[in-house]
């Protein structure tokens, strides 16, 4: 994959393949906040940064603020620039 909307538009994908849910996320007015949601076939949520696949792509400050917030209030917050690590990652969720 070449750019991260491809990597993003793969994972949306191999979700919604697998029964689970996929929303890209708009929060306006509201920088850093993870780009896509997923929840498994089985109910379990999952919030993901994706970063592209080139290894360069950097958290801002604003993302780094709200990954810890979510996670502090008990989220799965995953930051992704590989679509492998991405699927293994979901495949965990969705067997637990």
């Amino acid at each position: 994959m070449k750019t991260e909307k491809d990597l993003q538009n793969a994972c949306i994908k191999l979700v919604r393949l697998n029964g689970g849910y996929a929303r890209k996320m708009e929060a306006t007015n509201h920088r850093g906040f993870p780009d896509c949601l997923f929840i498994t076939a089985g109910g379990r949520l999952m919030f993901v940064e994706f970063k592209t696949p080139k290894g360069t792509g950097k958290l801002s400050g604003n993302q780094v603020s709200e990954i810890a917030l979510l996670r502090k209030h008990g989220a799965d917050v995953y930051v992704i620039d590989d679509y492998a690590a991405f699927c293994a990652i979901y495949e965990g969720a969705a067997n637990d």
